[in-house]
């Protein structure tokens, strides 16, 4: 887990949404036969470790199903661009100070177009968990 995954999710430790898939997310989402997975997986873990293991373990088996792999992309591209514009906070207000004086209108820019992109990439890689939970609950 890299820089990227920690801005799009603002969590240092277990920032991934499949560290907490089952004991969080999963009753929030109204797809998923949450008693079907229980079934499957008695009992559900808590440690979010163990439940990163076991959400990447149903994963392998479904990521070339096409919603699955739509859904990783659309997460990987919107994470990349939270990337860029983390790194563009830094950047682009320097630039322009350098060049114009106004940095303190491109730092709230930047801050704001980050704010928007990582919640958008946040919303799908919890989409994107909870898809191939989902999946999993209806086999």
């Amino acid at each position: 887990v890299g820089l990227k995954e920690r801005l799009v999710f603002w969590r240092l430790w277990h920032p991934l949404p499949s560290n907490r898939v089952f004991s969080k997310l999963m009753d929030s989402d109204p797809r998923i036969d949450v008693e079907n997975v229980r079934s499957k997986i008695n009992p559900l873990p808590t440690d979010p470790s163990e439940q990163n293991r076991i959400w990447y373990g149903i994963y392998k088996k479904q990521r070339y199903e096409p919603i699955i792999f739509q859904l990783n992309q659309r997460f990987l591209i919107l994470r990349d661009i939270t990337g860029l514009f983390g790194l563009a906070i830094f950047l682009v207000p320097a630039a322009t100070w350098v060049l114009s004086g106004a940095y303190v209108k491109a730092i709230f820019v930047e801050l704001a177009l980050f704010i928007i992109v990582s919640l958008s990439a946040r919303n799908a890689g919890n989409r994107f968990a909870l898809s191939v939970v989902n999946d999993f609950s209806h086999d």
